[in-house]
């Protein structure tokens, strides 16, 4: 499964078209906010997008950013921790968490989610069920 998610951070995860910035009704006037309007306008006069992959995104929390980069750390991880299998569910959530922020915060900005992150998203949740298979099998062979 970790080879999996380090082939989908390489997918695109989410998509966002620049027209969704722009506001039909307002007129360009001078200062900072029409400098952002007109890069906007040319973004879509070009059909530019902006592209989120594992390695192009953050999830900024009360100032502390966390890179999407993350959750491929978290699935490069997890198989060190065959022996724990506690340890790797503890890191298979968290980056799982990470993983389900990151794609609500795209949704209410208007992203549409794509193939990289849906690999991921299923990828995480096949691994925390067979580690939390293996964990009560240890737990059954322990006792």
């Amino acid at each position: 499964m970790s080879v999996t998610i380090v082939v989908a951070s390489f997918l695109p995860w989410a998509v966002k078209s620049p027209q969704d910035l722009l506001n039909p009704f307002e007129t360009p006037q001078g200062g900072l906010f029409s400098q952002l309007q007109s890069k906007v306008a040319f973004a879509v006069f070009n059909d530019l997008t902006s592209t989120f992959t594992a390695w192009r995104g953050q999830f900024t929390i009360a100032g502390y950013g966390l890179p999407s980069w993350v959750v491929v750390l978290g699935a490069l991880a997890i198989p060190l921790c065959v022996n724990r299998p506690t340890l790797g569910l503890c890191i298979a959530f968290g980056s799982l968490l990470h993983l389900i922020a990151f794609g609500l915060a795209l949704t209410l900005f208007k992203a549409t989610l794509s193939i990289g992150y849906f690999m991921t998203l299923a990828a995480y949740l096949i691994t925390i069920g067979s580690l939390i298979i293996r964990w009560l099998f240890r737990r059954r062979t322990a006792s």
